[in-house]
């Protein structure tokens, strides 16, 4: 019964977007980002951003910047271009390597760049609460949960369940930004987003996924929930089995099961965790202590890891 109702949590946050967002975090190297000829592609960060276009570009690639999203369009292909793009609040600068080639087959993800030390919150609800935007002191107060009212609102519930500290998570990553909301249950908590993480998945799943931690938060009823962005590395499509997972935890959920091959849209997706203890401590040693067989039950993308106390 718990599976089904994580189930249906998740597939409720998924029917919200059509398209996937990639996450990156910005660590003083140039993020590469392709894009296809003739196909827009956002590229979203913490702040209102300026972008700087290279002469070289100026017949080749269309450019706008409006509340802290690029939108890019490749009008012919070029080779490998390096950008700068900076943050107006803080006056950060990151790098984006940029390259366009023929449009083939599906539409690239968007993208959502992380930069240590900024805070999310642009936009134009933003500005209204703030009292920065166009005509803001006019404005009446702007409620930060638009999901106040429905019967999706539980940010005034005393606890808060696993299902929705997953229906959370996958909402900051996929859902689009008038649905996500903020949850006083939840606390950003420090997460080491440099974490050797070879050892991550075990048995069958060993070896098969780049795994990088992206954003860490713990509910204030002591739990702690993590998101993974896990990568394909394999010329394959392959799938997402958490019984493998290499650590002790109370429940997780892969945004997605089946990950097409490396280096084509669907190689990624996002894995959400949730554990008793921080992320780094619920971690086994390696080798572990013990090594799940690959399970004959149906695939599905929910998982209550059985004997947990929670």
């Amino acid at each position: 019964m718990k599976i089904s109702i994580l189930a249906s949590s998740l597939a409720l946050v998924m029917s919200c977007s059509v398209f996937a967002v990639e996450p990156i975090e910005w660590r003083s190297k140039p993020i590469k980002i392709p894009l296809q000829v003739g196909e827009q592609r956002l590229i979203h960060f913490p702040d209102h951003v300026v972008f700087g276009r290279p002469r070289s570009l100026a017949d080749k690639l269309d450019a706008d910047s409006m509340q802290g999203t690029l939108y890019l369009t490749a009008q012919d292909e070029f080779a490998p271009t390096q950008v700068k793009v900076k943050l107006n609040d803080s006056g950060d600068i990151v790098l984006l390597e940029l390259v366009a080639v023929p449009k083939a087959g599906a539409p690239l993800d968007e993208v959502l760049i992380s930069v240590p030390g900024s805070e999310a919150g642009t936009g134009a609800a933003a500005e209204a609460i703030s009292g920065t935007g166009t005509g803001s002191q006019k404005s009446a107060p702007v409620d930060d949960n638009p999901l106040a009212g429905t019967p999706f609102d539980t940010s005034g519930d005393a606890a808060i369940s696993p299902e929705e500290m997953i229906q959370f998570a996958a909402r900051e990553f996929y859902a689009p930004p008038r649905l996500r909301t903020n949850d006083q249950r939840l606390n950003r908590t420090a997460l080491n987003s440099a974490e050797d993480m070879r050892d991550l998945f075990i048995d069958t799943s060993y070896g098969i996924f780049d795994a990088t931690p992206i954003a860490a938060w713990q509910s204030t009823s002591g739990q702690y929930l993590t998101a993974i962005k896990l990568v394909n590395r394999k010329s394959s499509p392959v799938k997402v089995n958490p019984f493998h997972l290499n650590m002790q935890y109370s429940y997780a959920a892969a945004q997605h099961i089946q990950l097409n091959q490396n280096n084509v849209p669907g190689d990624t997706t996002m894995l959400y965790v949730i554990s008793d203890r921080p992320f780094s401590d619920s971690r086994y040693e390696s080798p572990a202590p013990w090594a799940p067989v690959a399970s004959s039950q149906p695939a599905v993308n929910q998982y209550h890891r059985q004997g947990s106390n929670k």
